[in-house]
């Protein structure tokens, strides 16, 4: 096999032979092995082939996490399609969005969705996941796909007020498996229980991982932290990967159930030190691996070292770190800079958009957005994000403030508005935003909370609304984001009674 063969689809044709029989994914009702996950992804691949899918053409998924979302991702690669998996808890507006940025031929649907994909989609071009394995298949043709043929599409929180979708190619995706399989140490021996969804990188790619390494993938539907140490018992599940506060909550049901994780060697992710303190507590057998990446590049950094003052860990297997300034100098060991990357798992850029994906890539590096530092050992450690690109981190989601900003001033009773995130012991961070009124004109915090609701997904929504007479501002007259936020967050504190 050269190199141009060897994909994503040819991974899971070899673990079809070397691991036949062995369990790749269970899902609420199916257990399928590995080759009869091929079998119904080549067969899948033969009917597309036949409805004259060509390699580049998109295939956009609007499902939570099936069994055959695997199924539709491996029938697409192996076509040379691109696979577009899209947020399930995004708007109307939002879903509309992406389908009009990469004009998939088709979209498939789960049952749960398939009326809001026909609502939003030509008839014609939704195809409901189910009965597509009742569709006759035909011979698969060997397209020859090169590695840096595209794969995926995976759009991100909106930066400047659209979301921007990602492209990995099938060398980014074996890549990442590769490096997170060794970052994990996974054998044929492990279980994961992928409680992340699918349509984000994380859920996916430590999905990808565990087939690599000949392991079994356990999905839930949808995460439910009362059901996680029945899955852990049953399926003897080695691992799970979290954001917070889903750790937190499993813990609790631990604590309150006298529930035990008796088979978990390691849970991963970033959590606070408390959370990780209350793991470590309950689990003594298992271990704790934070892990930095971002849909552009996973993974960047991560092991069992990290984890205090914002450390992390060392860069993964086949990736390079390098902290630099604005002018693209590299910084030595201590000093914080912006966290530039290089890797085969660094995606290709930003689908159509040239400008950006070069913007992102000077100097020959992936500029994450992030800050950090790396010590004399080469330990990267995370100190937040570059002014311009200010993110809201609040149960696993990214929220951009400038998108909600857009959305809360359409309105049209706001006069100015600073989006700010918040700590927030249970989600990570809250959204917050403070508004300032047009003169004569009346809003409340519930009219504002209910509009941004009604707009854009429900986790993007303010948790508070605070109307102020003014913002604070910078020399040049911006809105201060800073000074902004430390009114925000004395705001969010609750008056300490008298006495």
């Amino acid at each position: 096999m050269t190199k141009a063969h060897f994909n994503v689809a040819t991974l899971m044709a070899r673990n079809a032979t070397l691991y036949r029989n062995r369990e790749a994914v269970v899902g609420k009702d199916e257990r399928y092995s590995y080759e009869q996950i091929y079998f119904f992804s080549a067969q899948l691949a033969g009917y597309l082939a036949r409805e004259e899918i060509s390699a580049g053409e998109r295939i956009a998924i609007l499902s939570d996490n099936e069994v055959h979302f695997f199924t539709v991702f491996f029938a697409a690669a192996h076509l040379g399609a691109i696979t577009v998996p899209i947020n399930t808890r995004l708007s109307e507006e939002e879903t509309a969005y992406i389908l009009r940025d990469t004009e998939p031929k088709w979209l498939i649907a789960s049952q749960n969705y398939l009326e809001r994909a026909k609502n939003l989609y030509s008839s014609s071009g939704v195809l409901d996941l189910e009965s597509l394995f009742k569709m006759p298949g035909s011979e698969v043709p060997d397209r020859n796909l090169s590695p840096d043929t595209p794969c995926l599409i995976i759009h991100t929180a909106a930066v400047g007020g659209r979301p921007r979708g990602a492209v990995l190619t099938h060398e980014n995706l074996i890549s990442t498996a590769i490096q997170l399989a060794h970052l994990l140490k996974l054998t044929p021996g492990d279980c994961h229980l992928c409680m992340l969804p699918l349509y984000h990188i994380g859920g996916l790619a430590f999905s990808l991982a565990t087939m690599l390494s000949g392991g079994k993938t356990v999905l839930m539907s949808r995460f439910d932290p009362e059901a996680v140490p029945e899955s852990v018992e049953k399926e003897g599940v080695t691992f799970f990967i979290t954001f917070p506060p889903m750790l937190k909550s499993i813990l609790e049901v631990e604590e309150k159930k006298g529930k035990t994780l008796p088979s978990l060697r390691l849970a991963g992710g970033v959590d606070s030190p408390d959370t990780k303190s209350q793991f470590h507590r309950l689990n003594p057998q298992a271990q704790f691996y934070s892990i930095y990446g971002q849909t552009e590049c996973m993974p960047i950094c991560g092991g069992v070292t990290g984890g205090e003052g914002g450390m992390i860990g060392p860069p993964a297997l086949l990736t390079q770190v390098s902290i630099r300034d604005e002018e693209n100098q590299e910084l030595p060991p201590g000093v914080v800079g912006e966290i530039c990357v290089r890797s085969p798992s660094v995606f290709s850029g930003y689908w159509p958009l040239s400008d950006d994906s070069s913007y992102t890539f000077r100097g020959g590096w992936h500029h994450t957005g992030d800050l950090g530092e790396v010590n004399l050992d080469g330990i990267l450690s995370y100190r937040g994000r570059k002014p311009e690109k200010d993110l809201i981190k609040t149960g696993g989601e990214n929220v951009y403030p400038r998108e909600v900003e857009g959305v809360i001033l359409s309105q049209g009773a706001i006069a100015e508005v600073c989006v700010i995130g918040v700590p927030d012991e249970k989600w990570g961070e809250s959204v917050v935003a403070l508004c300032v009124l047009k003169q004569g004109s009346m809003a409340t915090e519930g009219e504002i909370i209910d509009y941004v609701a009604s707009r854009i997904a429900r986790y993007k929504k303010p948790r508070h609304v605070f109307f102020l007479p003014s913002l604070p501002k910078t020399s040049s007259g911006s809105i201060d984001r800073e000074e902004a936020k430390k009114i925000g967050v004395k705001l969010c504190v609750p008056p300490q009674r008298k006495g």
